[in-house]
């Protein structure tokens, strides 16, 4: 069982180093955003009509996959990285938007 900053280990807490403090803090984080962009999911779903959902399920998959490469840009995650992985993945996320943009005017429409 995690509890913020301690772990229970044959019914003993233990503190935990400050990377693992760290990691629960993303963890925690992550859970909150994933919940607040579920309940955005459904707000839009609803204000779209008939085909939001989806148009509102293309949104929230684009904004995952944005977050975790601006979080790996953040992390320096994508240091030494060779220059054309890089384009590729640039035009993977313009594809991306592209799609969204493309699937909430045809709703609209």
């Amino acid at each position: 069982m995690v509890h913020l900053f301690h772990v229970c280990i044959n019914g003993r807490y233990v503190r935990r180093s400050g990377a693992f403090q760290h990691q629960l803090h993303v963890a925690n984080y992550t859970i909150v955003l994933s919940y607040a962009g579920l309940v955005l999911l459904g707000i839009a779903n609803r204000m779209l009509g008939g085909d939001g959902m989806v148009t509102a399920w293309m949104f929230y998959v684009c904004a995952v996959i944005f977050t975790s490469q601006l979080y790996g840009l953040l992390a320096k995650e994508w240091r030494g990285v060779d220059r054309r992985s890089i384009i590729m993945l640039l035009i993977g996320l313009l594809c991306a938007v592209a799609a969204v943009v493309l699937a909430f005017v045809s709703c609209l429409v």
